[in-house]
């Protein structure tokens, strides 16, 4: 058997520093195995054709190789390997959204001089065998910060990064592992859907209790034939650059039956726990600092199920990567008009549920971003706001910087005759509302909607002043509480305010 290593593992890599690094592959059983990086050296044998060994943790450095050689003459050279920042990048299409599509791409491509920032994007595979039917040839290696690779990295991914890299100086790694449209119960191993979340696997069963596999699978690779054709892959790549500016037009049918199949079929990269098998093991434990995460569209049919998954799909990836504590950093929705752009049912429970598993999961930090979405536009094309808050969130949490990273988030209301006065936290020096008037602001008395009402900033607070508000009445402040607005009071730190609904 030949000696190997998981793809993962190669030249350019950048190893998560101050962790212990795991490393493992294959090779003949019984054999021993000797990986040696930076005069250090650790042996295993292998086990019914696998191995994994454990180097102990290392400082930042650059420029290093790794020689992995088994005890039957085979050996493997890793070169210009990096120790540094690792962070695993997952989600749907905005975490997936490449640079060549980001609005700022001209701009970013000229200083894509960076050696010390890497990228490594594995493979979307949703099945066995695929990796051998299809074309990956833009998959599975790392790339460093060039002119020629810049387009390549997800644009989450890469603001990220470089945000990192500037406060910490040391080699940052992104590892690109996900799927655009997928739900996050395609991103956990089935033990962890019980309970409520029995439903996920259960959409599985459905479609496999009557289904003809010779002609779904005859019907799938067909179908995937076409989204591979050159022209495809063109005219997929010309729809995420270009903005949508109006609603999403559907001249078509669905078939229920049909629809379910490519949802929840045996080879579809959205059913419950399939990418969780056919990529995210397949990268896990690489050693790495935490999680980046950009999803949620496509849950918004069981938003109210999504914290106990979300929060069960976080559990599965720490017990996974065997920490705990790993750092879970993700993104609220931003503003969409879904149920006028889209098959989507309102971001608005989605984006309560995210900021639900930030209040609840221990070491889970949320970057809002109400102030850059697109109205029609599910991939907004603006995304140095995102990487750079999600990159806060790590260098306060973390890195331990003493920087103000949340946003704005109201923490109570006091109501008078006359007004009402909402507190907030994380406000640093103070509010500030970038216009006129406080945008998506909304007032309600006695479950009535109020128009004759002024707001104002006066500090951490914003007051509220209209005629109709009374100590005796029912009051309701919603902010942001809509799909499609645009967020503008900031804080200090120009991080817009997070959505609330507060009454008293």
């Amino acid at each position: 058997m030949t000696l190997s290593v998981a793809m993962i593992f190669g030249n350019n890599m950048v190893l998560q520093r101050n962790k212990k690094i795991v490393v493992w592959g294959e090779a003949e059983s019984g054999s021993s195995i000797t990986v040696k990086l930076n005069g250090v050296t650790a042996s295993v044998t292998a086990v019914e054709g696998k191995w994994k060994a454990e180097l102990p943790p290392m400082e930042a450095c650059t420029g290093c190789e790794m020689h992995i050689e088994d005890d039957k003459g085979q050996s493997i050279e890793l070169k210009n390997v990096a120790i540094g920042e690792v962070w695993i990048a997952g989600g749907q299409s905005n975490m997936e959204m490449g640079m060549y599509a980001d609005a700022d791409f001209e701009e970013a491509k000229k200083e894509a001089n960076n050696p010390n920032i890497r990228f490594f994007d594995y493979p979307r595979v949703s099945y066995d065998g695929q990796m051998d039917a299809e074309d990956y040839s833009d998959f599975g290696f790392w790339r460093t910060l060039t002119e020629e690779d810049i387009e390549f990295f997800s644009a989450v991914g890469h603001y990220f990064a470089k945000m990192l890299y500037n406060e910490l100086d040391v080699p940052v790694g992104i590892v690109g592992c996900n799927w655009g449209g997928s739900p996050a119960a395609a991103w956990m191993d089935e033990s962890y859907l019980t309970g409520e979340l029995e439903c996920y696997l259960k959409d599985n069963e459905e479609v496999l209790e009557n289904l003809d596999m010779d002609r779904y699978v005859k019907d799938f690779l067909t179908e995937r034939a076409r989204m591979n054709s050159p022209e495809a892959k063109e005219a997929m790549k010309k729809m995420m650059k270009t903005p949508m500016l109006k609603p999403m037009e559907f001249n078509f049918q669905f078939d229920e039956s049909k629809m379910r199949e490519f949802m929840n079929g045996p080879y579809s990269p959205f059913r419950a726990s399939g990418l969780y098998h056919t990529m995210l093991e397949k990268i896990m434990p690489y050693t790495a600092a935490g999680v980046i995460w950009y999803q949620g569209e496509a849950d918004t049919h069981r938003a109210n199920l999504y914290d106990k998954l979300f929060g069960e799909m976080i559990r599965c990836w720490r017990d996974g990567w065997n920490d705990e504590n790993l750092p879970f950093l993700f993104v609220q929705l931003a503003p969409f008009e879904a149920l006028i752009a889209s098959n989507c049912q309102s971001f608005v429970p989605v984006r309560e549920m995210q900021e639900k598993v930030s209040k609840t999961v221990p070491n889970s930090y949320m970057a809002c971003i109400m102030d850059v979405g697109m109205e029609f536009d599910i991939h907004p094309k603006k995304k140095k706001p995102v990487g750079e808050r999600l990159a806060l969130l790590a260098l306060a949490n973390v890195y331990d910087r003493d920087i103000l990273c949340e946003s704005p988030e109201a923490v109570g209301m006091q109501k008078t005759d006359g007004s009402v006065v909402v507190e907030f936290e994380y406000t640093g020096e103070g509010l500030y509302i970038d216009g006129d008037k406080i945008n998506a602001l909304e007032l309600y008395v006695d479950g009535g909607s109020v128009d004759e009402f002024t707001a104002s900033v006066d500090g951490s607070k914003v007051r509220i002043d209209s005629p109709h508000i009374t100590g005796e009445a029912n009051v309701e402040v919603r902010f942001a509480w809509v799909d499609y607005c645009v967020v503008n009071l900031y804080n200090s730190a120009g991080l817009p305010a997070k959505p609330f609904v507060l009454k008293g």
